[in-house]
């Protein structure tokens, strides 16, 4: 299932916050994200690196 965060941006754009969590598709993310709602929201959809060992990794080795 994919994995996303939601960016909370507060009055000027900056992130005040972020939550993450699974849906089914985008359209039940972009639902979910809409219901965080207090001012703007930024969602993106994350995606394991195809190289990592570990499918939950976004960073690459340091």
């Amino acid at each position: 299932m994919p994995r996303y965060r939601a960016y909370v941006l507060d009055e000027d754009g900056h992130m005040a916050g972020a939550v993450e969590f699974e849906c089914a598709d985008d359209e039940e993310a972009s639902e979910r994200a809409n219901e965080l709602r207090d001012g703007d929201v930024e969602l993106w959809r994350l995606v394991p690196l195809p190289d990592s060992d570990d499918p939950d990794c976004e960073a690459g080795p340091q």
